[in-house]
């Protein structure tokens, strides 16, 4: 059985999970070259998006996903499927997460795993891609009382954001509240407590409360710092960023977007990296702050030097 919670992955509302697979010293000894192979791959993969380097961890992924293929082992493919499509995710590469949570819920069937992680995972995808009558459904056919306490609460803040893109505001007040009132799953769990922060500035913005957002968003920065998650430290920033222009506040507004570009720019996201250029470019002049300025002329410099990024 697979063991989902040793490494902590990035995904727009929540953090989701890297799996292990069925590593261990026992099975590496006892496992043929083939399924070594898997797990080796599994490893650096991991240590690649733990590192921030999101382009090496989708290479490492494909590539596990190729050799558990090659084997017809349904765990491993399982595994490598969905990890590979929580890294496509963090890209901004959405659609092409899709098929690869397919196959992964197929191959877990398979296996005869559990797989409620996955059905968060495509859940939240829907989300993000606007099928919200999908992500509706996929809530509702999680296994509810099967559910571990932070699956449990995850789904309780994948409802509140649903709750909050389709104007249900005081249906997301309610998520809100139950993920607060449960705070067992989010002792110890920083990227739990980032998607509480990060469901009450959507709430809060929401409702025009654009500081409360912002200062929310800075929190869910700090914690995902904390988590060790850099995917989700710069897309925290971005959130934060927009929430302080909206507030009036373009000098902070400014330094956050600078940060998500570092952010981006470091884990080799220039697209993403380049946008927040030019966000903070703009909030630092209106801002008429010559630090920000000089900040923004470093990071422009910086950004010029990097190559056009290739796509794995």
């Amino acid at each position: 059985m697979r063991t989902p919670r040793p490494a902590t992955l990035a995904l727009l509302l929540l953090g989701t999970v890297l799996l292990a697979g069925c590593a261990g010293p026992s099975w590496e000894n006892q496992a043929p070259p083939a399924r070594r192979q898997i797990d080796r791959l599994a490893r650096l993969a991991r240590a690649a998006w733990n590192q921030g380097n999101l382009a090496q961890a989708d290479t490492l992924f494909a590539q596990c996903l190729r050799q558990a293929r090659a084997l017809d082992e349904p765990e491993a493919v399982a595994n490598a499927a969905y990890n590979l499509a929580a890294v496509r995710i963090a890209r901004g590469r959405l659609p092409e997460a899709r098929p690869l949570l397919d196959e992964a819920a197929h191959a877990a069937r398979r296996a005869g795993q559990p797989a409620a992680d996955i059905r968060l995972l495509q859940a939240r995808l829907a989300l993000a891609e606007g099928r919200w009558e999908e992500a509706r459904r996929r809530l509702d056919a999680l296994p509810g009382a099967a559910l571990e306490p932070a699956e449990q609460l995850q789904a309780t803040l994948l409802r509140g954001e649903l709750a909050c893109q389709t104007g249900a505001l005081d249906e997301a007040e309610r998520e809100l509240q139950t993920a607060r009132s449960t705070p067992a799953p989010i002792q110890g769990q920083p990227l739990l407590a980032a998607g509480v922060e990060r469901l009450a500035g959507r709430l809060a913005l929401a409702k025009g409360r654009a500081v409360e957002a912002a200062e929310a968003f800075d929190r869910e920065t700090d914690l995902c710092r904390a988590a060790g998650a850099p995917a989700m430290v710069a897309e925290a920033l971005g959130r934060a960023a927009e929430a302080w222009k909206q507030a009036g506040r373009p000098a902070a507004a400014a330094d956050r977007a600078c940060r998500a570009a570092h952010s981006h720019l470091a884990q080799g996201n220039l697209p993403a990296a380049r946008r927040w250029l030019e966000q903070a470019r703009t909030w630092a002049a209106e801002a008429q702050d010559p630090e920000l300025d000089r900040r923004v002329s470093d990071l422009a410099a910086e950004l010029s030097l990097e190559p056009p990024e290739t796509t794995p």
